[in-house]
């Protein structure tokens, strides 16, 4: 017999009534996933048919153009001067900040995406630009240009001073001049020197100074006679088999000193020989030194106190021993 009835047949099977009723919960988990990817695959094909525009390949463009007529120009017409066009180089920066904004200004619903190479070789044309533009300071202030103007005045002053001190008894004259201007004329003499140049003088006499009052009064001739060439440093110097008279001036006091007041400026040096060798000294040193000398010779002639105490204790020591010896012999005698 059969039993027909649903209802006994669901009672008498619980656990598979059970099994096929699907979960409730996890079925609205599901279709939550499937809609979350449904909305990203949809992003993501919108933002890929966006429109997107480059911001700074126009800049890069231009700047490559530029650059490269530059260059054809420089080798093609004579006297081009690509050094002064290197100088507009941080235009490139201006070029590429408008291009940016006007991006932004028209993007609308487009993507803006900002060349990053473009702004990297922008950059290193700038870099190149201000690296080229300091050539021509570094070229002019090292450059042979700067040397040939400098031995150009040099031998200028050189005629200045011999023309100048044509009278005096002078034996040798040389002058060291260092520009210190970065912006040189290749046609400037000696008038347009500034105070910042160092223009020295170095005057070697003839004679045969018997003292610091003539060698003085001989150094205030020469200074009188160029009071007015721009010459910021004077060395003097005079020199014989015996004596050596030198004199420094480097400032204004010194230019317009008297006679007196040079004196006691210059430097004397005695040509002195200590016995072994040759020195050029002052007379204070050759003082000092003699005093040395006599030390060290009274040291060694004079002998040290401990040798003579010895010698002393030496002698009384052997007087002790030969007494009592003469003594006992006489005894020995009147006995015998």
């Amino acid at each position: 017999m059969t039993d027909n009835n649903p209802m006994l047949h669901d009672s008498q099977n619980p656990t598979e009534s059970c099994s096929a009723t699907p979960n409730p919960s996890k079925t609205t988990r599901n279709e939550q996933r499937e809609d979350r990817r449904t909305v990203q695959n949809e992003q993501r094909q919108t933002y890929r048919q966006r429109p997107v525009r480059r911001a700074g390949s126009i800049t890069m463009g231009i700047a490559l153009i530029v650059c490269g007529l530059a260059i054809v120009l420089y080798y093609v017409v004579p006297g081009f001067n690509l050094i002064a066009l290197a100088k507009f180089a941080p235009l490139i920066l201006v070029c590429l900040g408008i291009e940016i904004l006007w991006a932004n200004a028209r993007k609308g619903d487009a993507l803006l995406k900002y060349d990053l190479l473009s702004m990297f070789l922008c950059f290193m044309l700038i870099c190149g630009s201000a690296g080229v533009s300091l050539i021509p300071a570094v070229w002019q202030f090292y450059g042979p240009e700067r040397s040939r103007i400098e031995a150009r005045l040099q031998s200028e002053m050189e005629e200045t001073l011999y023309n100048r001190l044509s009278t005096e008894n002078i034996k040798e004259a040389r002058v060291n001049l260092t520009l210190t201007d970065s912006n040189l004329n290749p046609n400037m003499t000696l008038s347009d020197l500034s105070a910042a140049d160092y223009l020295h003088v170095s005057i070697t006499f003839a004679d045969d100074f018997t003292d610091a009052t003539n060698f003085a009064t001989a150094c205030r001739s020469v200074l009188d006679k160029l009071n007015d060439s721009g010459i910021q440093q004077f060395a003097f110097y005079a020199q014989n088999d015996t004596d050596q008279w030198e004199l420094w001036i480097d400032n204004i006091f010194q230019r317009n000193a008297s006679v007196e007041q040079l004196t006691q400026e210059v430097s004397h040096n005695i040509y002195y020989f200590d016995g072994s060798e040759y020195y050029w000294l002052t007379e204070d040193e050759i003082a000092q030194r003699e005093a040395q000398l006599a030390q060290q010779q009274q040291e060694q002639t004079e002998p040290a106190p401990e040798e003579s105490a010895e010698s002393t204790s030496e002698v009384y020591s052997e007087g002790e021993s030969t007494e009592p010896q003469a003594v006992t012999e006489a005894v020995v005698s009147e006995g015998v």
